[in-house]
């Protein structure tokens, strides 16, 4: 967006100024004025005020350039302290061994919420040393700006206070003039700046730039813009730079407030965004995904263009840019080359740089710590609470951001504020993990293997079985994937939209104690379903947007971290991995994508489109990949090199399908709005139908299906695999409502009045049964909004997952459960992975 450019050198008699008559504005040629003489320009202008090893306003310094390389601060970090204040935290100043935050005050029980107010905080400890102090506003939007000893807070409707920084001592209170002449008009939302004795700020009924003195509140200067509110200014010796919609931006005097150049846009409109002032150029901003320009700060003149949906940081010839609503990009600024891009857990914050490390937070909760040239990470921590975003549109809540200063980071994070410190080790090193041999006796996936034949021959269980011991979540739990002594499981609340997270845990098989975790799983809104699978040690969850992540099962260090292409991101069927690739289906525009995932690097290995993509989790065996959807459109594809083997359809357009089953050479294929087939896996061809809504087992000779178990009313017959004759029948209770799993050939099931069964597969009788008082049932293959359910065995235990509850049996004959595989170790840092990150009313949760 370009347009007319006035500098200092521009004759006066050339240059325009708005001014407000008769409720609209009129532009006027301004009096003819004796130009300035052009800046002597040093070798890097405009020469940055130093703020100290300091936070002073938003984005860290009076420039808004979130960079603090004077700062000690370096990773790995340790959390110092986190505190609750009850309502939306504005970004932190820091200064004097104190930091200082705005916020929001609760809403009332009637009425539109108001006010905000202004604590000062102890850095060691968060104790509170002042406040907190009432600042009042039609809406609970206010922030502050530090200098030279003084906290100056704005609020919402143009009332600054003058605070002593260490006393909290009332010094003044002034309310910006405004032409319009109301005091109550919500619109000042622009984040103060305060520098050399003077206090700006931008907003109003009539839109205009206001500099007040830092030392008696009286005003020093104001110049009207064509803007509104929400662009805090970004300061120089001899500049003050702010911009608005349609990239309308503005260069004043700072001590007169005279104009310097006005960069003129295409439009005029509302709002405005805070600009960045770094290297003698000025970061305009307005649409966020639309190019924007570039100013010389001392000219006025747009020298390039950038894409930005929050605050870019410069440092040097590295810009970092959100060139989308959740994507940091850092480029090379003298080749335009991407150095690397960063997406994981919806990045939500303005970055900020601190000796070539940068800090970044993210709406899922989790504190990152990148390597400025790679983007490796080299720390993380989770929350437990989304950290806050910059909102330069709304005054429901102060601005928020990233600050350092005096050591210590502040991260605000929704209703608290969490600061840490260095941990005095080095930053983390990149994963160094050693592949575990698999078993026979271990469950890896959905239906206990990646055949989802449901089949564990080579398991150390017998009944009769003894509970061993039980964990309720508070909500849903996962089907368990269990190996190396360790039970996982993910954990969500259906549909619900109050609680941000899924929640990853690896439980001690043996007592149900958390050995690490939880960790938290980003998701859709509302949508709390999330998907395991393990191989040869790794341990890989997926998400309902499509985030695939591996973990070190033992130590719960991250390995690596994909998500699936575009537009293939709707993600609920479970992953499958065998012989290093996981294999996992998305959706997206009405069709389906294969995924082959390389499990040591996270890289793709081949890609394929299948019908739907939506509620068939693929069955893998050495030679092929199994997809089924609806109207019986199969496909087996080479687990290799991704080519087709064979397909089969009867029809086109179709919805979900159904996991399916491999077994004795068959493919089970199943569709829940018409009949059951059974293929030849080697060749596609089909060899006949069979009753089934649940996924069949199958163990030896005999297949094991459960008829009505969606009706909570099931049948389990079984069945010879090759004749197809009834061998036994059992219903149970009457309310069979599981898929079967069979353990050194005894058949296990549940009901939904929660009885849980173990019949002998060749004859039917029954073993053992116990009541579990909850609830087990099978999930249809386009069910989401929580994760899938089902049963597991692994090294002498059986686990059950019923509504919130894991509970794990343990069988009369079994072996010691071996120890865990020893994984590299990742210190001298620590991960943050303790058994409860913070405080939680219930232990085997983290805090939401």
């Amino acid at each position: 967006m370009g347009g007319s450019v006035s500098s200092r050198a521009i004759a006066a008699a050339a240059s325009m100024t708005m001014f407000w008559s008769n409720g609209s504005w009129l532009s006027s040629p301004q009096s003819p004025t004796t130009p300035s003489a052009m800046r002597t320009v040093p070798t890097s202008y405009p020469p940055p005020i130093p703020d100290g090893d300091q936070a002073v306003t938003y984005q860290n310094d009076v420039a808004h350039t979130g960079l603090q390389n004077a700062d000690s601060l370096r990773p790995a970090l340790s959390r110092k302290w986190s505190v609750d204040l009850g309502g939306s935290v504005s970004y932190a100043l820091i200064a004097q061994g104190m930091m200082y935050v705005t916020v929001a005050d609760p809403p009332p029980a009637t009425g539109s919420p108001h006010g905000a107010k202004l604590y000062a905080l102890d850095q060691a400890t968060g104790r509170t040393i002042w406040g907190p102090y009432e600042l009042g506003g039609s809406w609970p939007w206010a922030n502050a700006a530090y200098d030279n000893g003084r906290v100056f807070a704005l609020n919402v409707d143009g009332l600054v206070r003058a605070y002593d920084a260490k006393t909290g001592a009332l010094l003044w209170s002034k309310q910006i003039p405004d032409p319009a002449g109301t005091t109550t008009c919500g619109c000042f939302a622009s984040a103060p700046t305060a520098a050399n004795g003077i206090v700006y700020t931008s907003g109003g009924g009539v839109a205009q730039v206001s500099a007040l003195s830092e030392s008696t509140g009286a005003v020093a200067w104001q110049q009207r813009v064509i803007g509104s509110d929400h662009s805090s200014p970004a300061v120089s010796p001899d500049g003050v730079y702010v911009t608005y919609a349609c990239n309308q931006a503005y260069d004043f005097n700072p001590t007169t407030g005279a104009p310097v150049w006005h960069y003129q846009g295409s439009c005029s409109g509302g709002g405005g965004k805070t600009p960045v002032l770094n290297a003698g150029k000025v970061y305009a901003r307005d649409l966020a995904l639309a190019p924007n320009p570039i100013i010389d700060s001392e000219t006025g003149a747009g020298v390039g263009q950038f894409v930005g949906a929050v605050a870019p940081v410069i440092d040097g010839s590295i810009g970092l840019f959100f060139t989308n609503y959740d994507t940091l990009q850092a480029k090379d600024l003298t080749t335009n080359q991407v150095l690397w891009t960063f997406t994981e857990d919806r990045p939500s914050t303005a970055p900020i740089i601190v000796n070539g490390y940068v800090y970044l937070g993210t709406g899922v909760g989790t504190l990152y710590v990148l390597d400025e040239q790679t983007g490796r990470q080299v720390y993380y921590d989770y929350l437990w609470n989304g950290i806050t975003g910059p909102d330069e549109y709304s005054v429901s809540a102060p601005l928020a951001g990233l600050t350092v200063g005096q050591g210590v980071l502040a991260v605000p994070a929704g209703n608290k504020l969490f600061v840490y410190g260095s941990s005095g080790n080095p930053p983390w090193p990149p994963p160094n993990f050693t592949p575990v041999p698999n078993t026979t006796d271990q469950s890896v996936a959905y239906q206990v293997n990646p055949q989802h034949n449901g089949d564990l021959p080579g398991a150390a269980l017998q009944p009769p079985l003894t509970k061993s011991w039980s964990v309720d979540f508070g909500e849903y739990v996962s089907y368990p994937v269990a190996a190396q002594g360790r039970v996982f499981v993910a954990t969500g609340l259906f549909n619900n939209n109050d609680h941000p997270f899924t929640h990853l845990y690896a439980l001690n098989q043996a007592t149900g104690t958390i050995a690490w975790g939880p960790v938290p799983l980003e998701l859709d809104v509302g949508d709390h379903w999330a998907a395991l699978a393990y191989d040869s040690g790794r341990l890989f969850s997926v998400n309902s947007v499509g985030w695939l992540k591996a973990w070190d099962a033992s130590s719960g260090r991250k390995l690596w971290a994909m998500r699936l292409a575009s537009p293939y991101q709707t993600v609920n069927a479970p992953p499958t991995a065998m012989n290093g690739s996981v294999f996992v289906t998305g959706a997206g525009n009405g069709t389906g994508e294969l995924f082959a995932i390389d499990a040591g690097s996270g890289t793709l290995r081949w890609q394929q489109p299948v019908a739907n993509g939506q509620g068939s989790s693929p069955a893998v065996s050495a030679t092929g990949v199994y997809e089924t959807f609806q109207c019986h459109q199969i496909s087996d594809f080479n687990p290799s090199s991704g080519a087709i083997i064979w397909q089969h359809s009867d029809g086109t357009n179709c919805a979900n399908g159904e996991v399916p089953v491999l077994a004795n050479g068959k493919l089970y294929e199943r569709d829940y709005l018409g009949a059951n087939e059974l293929f030849n896996a080697g060749n596609g061809a089909m060899l006949g139908s069979f009753a089934a809504d649940a996924p069949p087992a199958a163990d030896g000779s005999l297949v094991f299906l459960v008829t009505n178990a969606y009706a909570y009313a099931g049948t389990l017959e079984a069945r010879d695999a090759a004749t197809n004759v009834l061998v036994w029948s059992f219903t149970g209770d009457g309310t069979l409502s599981t898929a079967p799993v069979v353990v050194h050939g005894i058949v296990y099931i549940g009901s939904y009045s929660g009885k849980l069964y173990a019949l002998d597969g060749t004859s039917g009788k029954v073993l053992w049964n116990d009541s579990l008082g909850v609830a087990m049932r099978v999930s249809r293959g386009y069910e989401g909004g929580a994760p899938w359910q089902g049963m597991a065995s692994a090294q002498g235990y059986f686990f059950v997952a019923a509504g919130n509850q894991l509970v794990a049996y343990r069988g009369s004959q079994t072996v010691p459960p071996p120890s865990p595989s020893p994984s590299p170790s990742v210190t001298p840092s620590p991960d943050p992975f303790r058994t409860v990150p913070g405080s939680s009313p219930n232990p085997a949760r983290g805090t939401d």
